[in-house]
């Protein structure tokens, strides 16, 4: 009867202890479902780029440690999107600000970024996304870049584009390297160069026009003089007359050569505007005075026109004369019959000198 009792309470404690291991072992699984579920569950978070989040794991044992690597990798996550997000903006902030078109292309020729002033230099087009021979339709760009790739170097070159208005372009093609000698696009940089090309047209005619004007003077000098050596000298009305000739033609040169060292003032930026207050009406007699004769022989009138009475204005006198001479003399010059007036009015509180001819 012992025997069979004590067999019994072995058996109750190997029932109980394997009921307790089961439930045990069940309770233990279902833990480690739920940390692994956890884990998952913020693993799938990170995949998706929610990486504020944070993993605390209770009673995890040795997960733990995988629980704070990831916690761990999820900061330097948060860390490396910042600094991506603030690089980024930084990126927008100066792509918007450069006044230069800038066009990122990739080693297809497929424009991959652009700045915000490129739609002014190409139209209004989705330029990312596109082919650069799309976008910038010139065969100098197209060999310009084919050379770049090419020799894996930089170069610039000039063109002309006429998408919404003529313009003239000045570009520099660069290659860029994702690693050491790896070679993944080109960064072009377009800069707008027309009115630097209007200007120098403008310079090149005048300097053309000035010296063709200077031929006259010379001719007439020379003429003149060897008149007056081959014995005009004699006739003192007609060598006066020449003399006088002389004198005038020899003032226009000298006129004609301020203007020339008055554009390489203006081209070396060394040039000075001495501002005072000045008697607009003294000025325009002066004008009057020197070209009353001019006008005269050529049957034209002369006139100032001032309604609204302006005496003064505040303006560097010497060079203010330089240009209304230079206006007055073309307009005679190129006016055929009526006259030439010479003018003063107001807009927006300032000053505005005019030259009208028929």
């Amino acid at each position: 009867h012992s025997v069979n009792l004590l067999r019994i309470k072995i058996i109750l404690v190997v029932v109980v202890v394997l009921l307790a291991t089961w439930v045990f072992s069940i309770w233990q699984t279902d833990h480690l479902r739920r940390l692994l579920q956890q884990i998952t569950n913020f693993s799938r978070s990170l995949s998706r780029g929610d990486i504020d989040k944070r993993l605390f794991l209770k009673d995890a044992g040795e997960f733990n440690d995988i629980a704070e690597n990831l916690t761990s990798m999820s900061v330097r996550l948060h860390d490396m999107m910042a600094r991506s997000e603030e690089e980024k903006n930084r990126l927008n902030v100066i792509l918007k600000s450069i006044p230069d078109a800038l066009l990122i292309i990739d080693s297809k020729g497929i424009i991959t970024l652009s700045s915000s002033s490129a739609k002014e230099f190409f139209g209004d087009i989705p330029i990312n996304g596109m082919q650069f021979i799309e976008v910038v339709r010139n065969h100098e760009f197209s060999d310009l870049v084919d050379e770049a790739r090419k020799n894996l170097s930089s170069g610039m070159t000039e063109f002309r584009i006429d998408n919404l208005e003529e313009k003239y372009i000045a570009v520099r093609v660069s290659p860029l390297f994702y690693r050491e000698n790896e070679f993944s696009g080109l960064v072009a940089v377009f800069h707008d160069v027309t009115q630097i090309e209007k200007l120098e047209l403008v310079r090149k005619d005048f300097v053309a026009n000035v010296s063709h004007e200077i031929k006259t003077p010379i001719t007439a000098i020379k003429g003149f003089a060897d008149t007056l050596l081959e014995g005009a000298l004699d006739d003192k009305e007609n060598a006066a007359r020449f003399i006088q000739t002389i004198k005038s033609n020899s003032e226009r040169i000298n006129s004609l050569v301020d203007d020339l060292m008055t554009i390489s003032k203006i081209e070396l930026g060394v040039i000075r505007v001495d501002k005072s207050m000045i008697d607009i009406e003294d000025v325009f007699r002066n004008i009057l005075d020197i070209f009353k004769d001019k006008a005269a022989a050529r049957n034209l009138s002369l006139a100032v026109s001032n309604r609204l009475g302006i005496k003064a204005i505040s303006a560097d006198k010497n060079r203010l004369i330089q240009i209304l001479i230079n206006l007055v003399d073309n307009a005679i010059k190129f006016t055929e019959a009526g006259g030439v007036t010479l003018g003063i009015d107001q807009e927006d509180e300032r000053a505005l000198l005019f030259v009208e001819d028929t």
